[in-house]
Order: structure tokens, then sequence, then C-alpha cells
């Protein structure tokens, strides 16, 4: 497939995890994937990814609790309104913004 031909994939994860550094840059290279990640969630022990493997360095979106273990990502919701055909998002059920993220954009 030719980079002209690929559609941009929006991805939008919780928290970068170091170990998945590798499927992270074969997803930018292959599916000319945009990352956007959120600060940890609530305690994550895991090492945090070191960005400089990307071509294009993915923004932070800032955490806000709701109520609970319920959470807001902020700056999220303004990416589907972006020319993106596709969405990757967190399958995470405290995340509010996934939820509305896929709704807005018909599941």
């Amino acid at each position: 497939m030719k980079p002209s031909e690929r559609a941009s994939v929006c991805s939008i994860f919780t928290y970068p995890p170091h170990y998945r550094g590798a499927i992270y840059r074969l997803m930018e290279e292959e599916l000319d994937c945009h990352f956007f990640f959120g600060e940890a969630t609530l305690a994550v022990n895991v090492p945090k990814l070191d960005y400089s493997i990307f071509q294009r360095e993915p923004p932070t979106l800032r955490f806000t609790r709701l109520a609970s273990n319920f959470y807001w990502l902020h700056g999220a919701m303004r990416l589907c309104f972006k020319p993106y055909k596709q969405y990757i998002v967190t399958g995470e059920p405290y995340n509010i913004t996934s939820w509305f993220i896929l709704v807005i954009n018909r599941i």
C-alpha cells in the first residue's frame, strides 16, 4: 500500500506502557497511526514508553476524576472532529470519554 493511499488512524490510549513500543512503532509505520496517550490512570507501576521511538511525538492527555473510578480525558473529544477515518480507543469502562467517542463515531 502506498503512503498516499493510507487512511489515518487515531489511537487514544489511557497510558503508554514501555513493553508496547514495538507494536506502536509498527502501527505508526504501517497504518499511518497518530497516537494520543493519557497520563497514568490510577496506580500504574509499569514504566512509561519513551516517545523518541515515534516519528511524531504523541501528545499527553490529562485525566480528571469524575466520581469513584470514572474519569475524563481532556482533549480526546476534539479528535472526533478531525479527519481520521478510523479510531482505536482503550476499552476501559471507567473512561467516560471513550464512550462519548464511540457514540459520536458510531461505534
